[in-house]
């Protein structure tokens, strides 16, 4: 509780542990610009507003064998009108589980310029709630934090995004409109054992590049490279494809 009289307090770390609500009604950390590894109880409406100025915020939602934290953490997430670092991670995520309920509408700040999000297996139609933020230019989804099997992105989406990782997941089928993605300059696909197709659009991206591919499908390794010879024959030689694996680099600093 002694945190809430910290008004210099400008990073704050707490290994997901519970940040307390402020028992004063002049409770404020006009300051802190920093939060991380925060529980997701923690962030309730009454904390957002003694934290106004935050920039970055990391989120990790406990699961257990027999219940899952609800993830009502994102409700209030739009409270938060500076927050330009979002990372909200379900640690040892149980699969077989159902998500809970939230609301989609609105859950992330417009302001955001970064967001890594892991194990939350949020349905890929969602997706749409991230794809309209304008400022977002760097995005990770590690460890199911979509799943299902299709995927398709719509003209105007993800408009300043420049940086695209995706990591583990169920994902087939990857559909993408020629007049989504329009800054994106890489692209890293990893442990995507499903996916077996490259959507050819991704060679016609204007700003692409890089495309890095780690322990994928060999159809899907096979898609990129056509993807880049294309283009190289079209005259477009700044595409680059790096195909990279997990055993070899295990092997590479073995020796």
């Amino acid at each position: 509780m002694e945190i809430w009289t910290m008004q210099g307090l400008r990073h704050l770390q707490v290994m997901g542990s519970d940040l307390p609500n402020p028992s004063s009604k002049d409770a404020l950390l006009p300051n802190l610009l920093t939060l991380l590894d925060v529980s997701g109880r923690s962030c309730t409406r009454k904390v957002i507003k003694r934290i106004p100025n935050l920039k970055k915020l990391g989120i990790r939602i406990e699961t257990g064998p027999d219940d899952v934290e609800p993830l009502y953490c994102f409700d209030n997430l739009d409270f938060f009108r500076e927050l330009q670092s979002l990372k909200c991670s379900v640690m040892n995520p149980i699969f077989q589980r159902v998500v809970p309920a939230i609301s989609y509408n609105s859950i992330f700040p417009t302001s955001l310029k970064k967001l890594t999000l892991s194990g939350l297996r949020f349905p890929w139609g969602h997706m749409s709630d991230i794809a309209e933020l304008r400022n977002l230019e760097v995005l990770k989804l590690r460890c199911y934090a979509f799943q299902g099997r299709a995927w398709e992105t719509y003209e105007g989406e993800f408009f300043r995004l420049k940086f695209l990782l995706i990591e583990d997941t169920d994902l087939e089928y990857w559909y993408v409109d020629y007049e989504s993605f329009p800054s994106l300059e890489r692209l890293i696909l990893q442990h995507c054992y499903k996916l077996k197709e490259m959507p050819s659009e991704i060679g016609e991206l204007p700003n692409l590049e890089k495309m890095e591919l780690v322990d994928c499908h060999p159809s899907l390794v096979a898609s990129a490279k056509r993807i880049a010879e294309e283009q190289q024959s079209a005259g477009n030689d700044v595409l680059q494809v790096s195909i990279k694996s997990s055993a070899d680099d295990q092997r590479k600093r073995r020796s």
